[in-house]
């Protein structure tokens, strides 16, 4: 497994230099720039942030610069926050998001497992047919809409939370709940599932037979064979929601990083929107690498070679 490890390890230079190429030259060749406003700019001035911000040069004379300032972990400064460094916008702003999303993902987990291990063990049940039907409620209700209908029955109505802000670990509630509820309807969905698979295996029925109580079946010989769908889908899932979304985000005022990406998208920041999809890149390769090592401890089928 260590050789597994790392050579998927070696590997993902490579791919970080694939996406690094394409999103560079995706951007630089979009139409307009980073200095493009509705106030005219005069050429000499035009020429002075190009120049300072290495943006005077050929595409491929940017990119070669870009790469070098990478190697020393240089990430540049961005084009639309005056005097700040691409590296400092998102160690302002990632923890933010990351701490909103790990509590999202947490939340997703425990509703999602618990209600599709239960789902699947009790098949065609009420709870059953209720946990499904609010999984797919889960699903196709947009976070735009569960979003504000939160805010007004807890936050406008009771009073128990505040509209927006993030201030105190109460303003963390609301936005979590609603970042959850995709994942967990997802989650219970794909438990639901492998556990029907799973549950009319031969080595259940085996174990069933040897008088094991139902509890010590499903966590000791279901549950892991349950899990591998699941696992599947928190690797770039865990990604995404640590690194933000921009619906909740601009709902409930959090100042994450979800924003700033799509900020530096309509403002042409193109540093800024830079370093948002590498560390996006980064995280989405490292999660599905722990997703390919928790699939060899789940499935004892699976080796790695």
């Amino acid at each position: 497994m260590l050789t597994f490890i790392l050579r998927r390890l070696l590997f993902m230079p490579l791919v970080l230099l694939i996406l690094i190429t394409l999103s560079f030259f995706i951007m630089r060749l979009a139409p307009g720039s980073p200095f493009t406003t509705e106030k005219n700019v005069s050429d000499e001035v035009l020429q002075k942030l190009n120049e300072k911000y290495n943006l005077d040069g050929s595409i491929p004379e940017q990119f070669g610069e870009y790469l070098l300032d990478l190697v020393q972990f240089d990430l540049g400064p961005s084009t639309k926050h005056k005097d700040k460094d691409v590296s400092e916008i998102l160690g302002h702003h990632f923890p933010t998001s990351a701490l909103l999303g790990a509590s999202a993902i947490t939340l997703a987990l425990i509703v999602g497992l618990s209600a599709g291990i239960i789902a699947g063990i009790r098949q065609n049940s009420l709870f059953d047919y209720t946990s499904m039907a609010g999984a797919m409620t889960g699903l196709s209700v947009p976070l735009f809409v569960v979003g504000p209908m939160l805010v007004l029955v807890f936050a406008l109505y009771l009073g128990w939370f505040d509209v927006a802000g993030w201030d105190d670990w109460k303003d963390l509630v609301l936005p979590a709940v609603t970042l959850s509820l995709p994942f967990a309807a997802r989650i219970a969905r794909l438990t639901r599932a492998g556990m029907l698979e799973v549950i009319h295996q031969d080595y259940i029925r085996v174990a069933r037979a040897k008088g094991l109580r139902e509890q010590v079946v499903v966590v000791r010989h279901a549950l892991k064979g349950a899990l591998l769908p699941v696992v599947s889908f928190l690797g770039p899932g865990v990604a995404q929601v640590l690194t933000g979304s921009l619906v909740v985000e601009k709902i409930f005022g959090v100042p994450g990083i979800g924003r700033e990406f799509v900020e530096s998208g309509l403002n042409r920041d193109y540093f800024l929107a830079m370093g948002i999809v590498i560390l996006y890149g980064t995280l989405l390769i490292l999660f599905n690498l722990v997703v390919d090592v928790l699939y060899g401890f789940l499935d004892p089928r699976i080796r790695f070679e």
